[in-house]
């Protein structure tokens, strides 16, 4: 992403780069504007914190690969 197409979401979002000290409070707000609404995919509490766990796992997944193989990617 660009900064001209970063400010542009941001002020879509009635938002600026001001608003932000830190790039880590910058990329969850980013995040947040281009995730759908959880709402409107109709799922159910349960059915949600499935879903999240099934992530964390994926990323415990590739961390733990990036570790046996040395911090590398693993060959595809």
């Amino acid at each position: 992403m660009t900064k001209t197409q970063l400010e542009k979401l941001l002020a879509k979002n009635d938002d600026s780069l001001d608003n932000y000290a830190t790039v880590e409070e910058l990329s969850e707000a980013v995040i947040d504007y281009l995730l759908p609404d959880l709402d409107e995919l109709g799922l159910t509490d349960a059915e949600l914190e499935k879903l999240y766990n099934h992530f964390e796992s994926l990323n415990y997944g590739r961390s733990a690969i990036r570790q046996k193989n040395g911090g590398n990617r693993p060959a595809a």
